[in-house]
Order: structure tokens, then C-alpha cells, then sequence
């Protein structure tokens, strides 16, 4: 890290959308964006095992209580704030970096305000737990007095509809050609070989380490 930086970050805790064919939409991801940046331009002071005991406490009570009206969170310099009410302190703080984003991308000839908008949907769902996913999935359930995984399967089986009527993409045969190539890399990759994969893995690690003599 101290030689390299950050290539880049892989967000792992999104749960798929099951109202967009792909799992996600454009909305989602654009709000992804503005948060991610907004983690990365705030303070991050060191970690306690306080700290860690309150945000486990944190993650189990929006688990199992996240549709609880009047949630209460612990906060990591101590006290409680609701749910609702740290949300809304994040988004006021994501708001300047949407504009940011949007003066950009508006700059380039983009269509404006696509990133404000992730962002009042965002603020939406704080408002009003009704607007969230979970909400319109009860409503579905209540409504049609079906079972979660006949839900899924009607979900899954429509969203697989929409994605094979758009049809064959235009570059179907070059990503089929990319993949049948790095199938290959692979193999030739595997068959230079020379080193068991425990003697790779030390010497990359003593590869990576910075270089701090005579620091």
C-alpha cells in the first residue's frame, strides 16, 4: 500500500436488486459511486475493538431490526443516534460530491443531475421505509399470500425473460473469442509453472513488502 496505493476497491456487501434484470440499476450504482468517494474523502482515525464491538452490534441490529421505526445505532465516538438520522447526516455529507460529479459529467456532455438522482432515491428510502426493496417485496407477498421462494422463482424467472428478449448483444462473438483466449492464457500460464504455489506465494510477499531501510 505505502509503494502502490489502491488499484482499486471490490464492494462485496450489495445485496442484487431482484426488480432489475441485471441485479442492479443505473440509480444504485451511481449512488455507489458518491458513497464510495465520500468514504474515501472523510477521516478514518484508527480502529479499537470498541469501535469493532459497536459496529457488530450495529450490523446485527439492522439485520435482524432494519425496518424497526425509530432504530437506534451506537455511534463510534460513543452515544446513540437513530438510524434515520445518521443516514441522513451521510447523504448531507454524499450531496457536494454528487454535484461534483454531475458539474463533470455535465462538462462532458452527459446528461445532468444522474448522480442527484441516485441520491434522492437514496433519501426516499430513509424517509419512508415503504419505498425500500424489502417493503415492495412483503407488499408482493402479503398481497399475492405466497411463499418467499415462489417470489424468487417468479422474479428470477421474469428477469431471465427481459435479459434473453434484448437478444444476442452485437460483440457476443468477440466476448466469446476473449474467453476461449484467456482459457487459454491460463493453461500456458499453468504449464510454465515452476515453483509450487507456497514458494510463489512467499516470494511475492517479499516482493511486496516496502522498502523502508534506512528510513
Amino acid at each position: 500500500l505505502a509503494r502502490n496505493g489502491v488499484e482499486y476497491v471490490e464492494v462485496r456487501s450489495v445485496d442484487l436488486d431482484p426488480y432489475a434484470p441485471i441485479g442492479v440499476t443505473e440509480d444504485q450504482l451511481r449512488f455507489l459511486d458518491v458513497f464510495l468517494l465520500y468514504c474515501a474523502l472523510g477521516d478514518s482515525p484508527p480502529d479499537s475493538a470498541e469501535e469493532q464491538r459497536r459496529r457488530g452490534a450495529n450490523q446485527a441490529a439492522g439485520v435482524v431490526r432494519g425496518r424497526e421505526p425509530g432504530l437506534v445505532l451506537q455511534r463510534p465516538e460513543g452515544g446513540e443516534r437513530s438510524l434515520a438520522d445518521w443516514a441522513n447526516e451521510i447523504l448531507d455529507g454524499c450531496t457536494p460530491i454528487a454535484e461534483m460529479l454531475d458539474r463533470a459529467a455535465a462538462a462532458s456532455g452527459a446528461a445532468p443531475d444522474l448522480h442527484a438522482a441516485g441520491l434522492r432515491l437514496a433519501r426516499a428510502r430513509v424517509a419512508g421505509t415503504e419505498e425500500t426493496p424489502s417493503a415492495r417485496i412483503l407488499r408482493e407477498l402479503r398481497a399475492g399470500d405466497s411463499s418467499f421462494y415462489r417470489f424468487a422463482m417468479d422474479r428470477s424467472t421474469a428477469n431471465a425473460r427481459a435479459i434473453r428478449d434484448l437478444g444476442p448483444p452485437a460483440n457476443l462473438e468477440a466476448a466469446r473469442a476473449l474467453a476461449r483466449q484467456s482459457l487459454e492464457d491460463q493453461a500456458r500460464v499453468e504449464a510454465e509453472d515452476d515453483v509450487d504455489f507456497e514458494t510463489y506465494r512467499l516470494r511475492y510477499l517479499a516482493s511486496a513488502r516496502p522498502n523502508t531501510r534506512g528510513a
